[in-house]
C-alpha cells in the first residue's frame, strides 16, 4: 500500500479566522463563527477557542491528542499531523483565485501569508485554460520539501494572550509548517462559468494581469503571490462569488446542482 497522492480542494488550511471573504472586524467574525456556521465546525474554522485551555472535555479523542481547543493550529503545526501527512508522496492544494470563493479564501486554501517568503516556483501558467479554454487553471506553482521544524517563525511574545500580533503570528507558522512538506499548489479561477461575473473593461483594453502575468520556472515568495491570485485580474470581478460550489461539484441538491 503507498500513500501516492493527498488532495485538498478550496480547504481552509488556516481556517476562517482573519480570512473572511472582506475584512472583518473580530466581533462579527466570531458571530458568523457561532451562529451562521455554528455548532463545533463553526467554532473550530473561525478558532473561537484557540485561548480556552478550561474545557478539555468537549472533543476528549482530539484534546487528548492537541492537548489544545484551537484544532486547526494544531492540525498546522504539530507533528502528530504533519508526520503522517508527509508521508504521501505528493500533496496538492487546489485554491479558488480572484476572490471567486466565500466560503474559503485564497490565502487559507493555498495557506499563503503575508509575511512568508517561502519559495514558490511556478511549474506552468496557463493561458488559454486547460479545460474547455475557459481558463479553470490558471496557473501552478510549487513548494520544495524541507526538514520538519527548521527555521519555525516565532510566536510574538505578548502580554496580553491572543494580541492580533500573536494571532497572526501563529498563522504565519502555519503557513511556513504547511509549506515544509513540499506541495503542488493549483490555482482555479471560476468566473467564466458563474453567474453575474461583469467585465470593467473592453477586451482591447484588457491585457495578461495576476497570474497570467508569471512565467513557468518564475520564482515568487508567498507574499509575492497573494496579489497575483487575490485581485481584479483582465478587468473581470465577480459579483456573486459561488466559486466554492462549484470546485466541490456539490449538489445537495437541484439549485445546487445547477450551480
Amino acid at each position: 500500500l503507498y500513500f501516492n497522492l493527498f488532495a485538498s480542494i478550496s480547504s481552509p488550511h488556516l481556517g476562517s479566522y482573519r480570512h473572511s471573504y472582506l475584512s472583518l472586524p473580530e466581533t462579527v467574525e466570531s458571530a458568523i463563527g457561532k451562529y451562521a456556521v455554528g455548532g463545533q465546525t463553526g467554532i473550530d474554522l473561525f478558532r473561537l477557542n484557540a485561548n480556552d485551555d478550561s474545557n478539555q472535555e468537549r472533543m476528549p479523542g482530539a484534546a487528548k491528542v492537541l492537548d489544545s481547543n484551537d484544532i486547526v493550529y494544531a492540525m498546522g503545526t504539530e507533528s502528530n499531523f504533519l508526520i503522517p501527512l508527509g508521508k504521501f508522496r505528493e500533496r496538492v492544494a487546489y485554491a479558488g483565485a480572484y476572490m471567486t470563493d466565500l466560503m474559503v479564501s485564497t490565502e487559507t486554501a493555498a495557506f499563503l501569508h503575508k509575511n512568508s517568503y517561502v519559495e514558490h516556483v511556478v511549474r506552468r501558467r496557463e493561458r488559454d485554460g486547460a479545460l474547455d479554454g475557459k481558463n479553470f487553471f490558471i496557473a501552478e506553482v510549487k513548494t520544495a520539501m524541507r526538514p520538519f521544524g527548521t527555521n519555525v517563525p516565532r510566536i510574538a511574545e505578548e502580554r496580553k494572550v491572543g494580541s492580533e500580533e500573536q494571532v497572526r503570528s501563529k498563522i504565519h507558522r502555519m503557513s511556513y509548517s504547511l509549506d515544509s512538506l513540499g506541495w503542488r499548489k493549483v490555482f482555479v479561477d471560476t468566473r467564466s462559468v458563474l453567474p453575474a461575473t461583469i467585465r470593467l473593461l473592453p477586451r482591447w483594453l484588457r491585457r495578461d494581469s495576476g497570474a497570467l502575468s508569471l512565467k513557468n520556472g518564475q520564482s515568487l515568495t508567498s507574499c509575492d503571490l497573494i496579489p497575483l491570485v487575490t485581485g481584479i485580474e483582465g478587468g473581470r470581478i465577480n459579483i456573486i462569488p459561488l466559486g466554492h460550489t462549484t470546485m466541490i461539484a456539490n449538489s445537495k441538491n437541484a439549485a445546487v446542482t445547477w450551480l
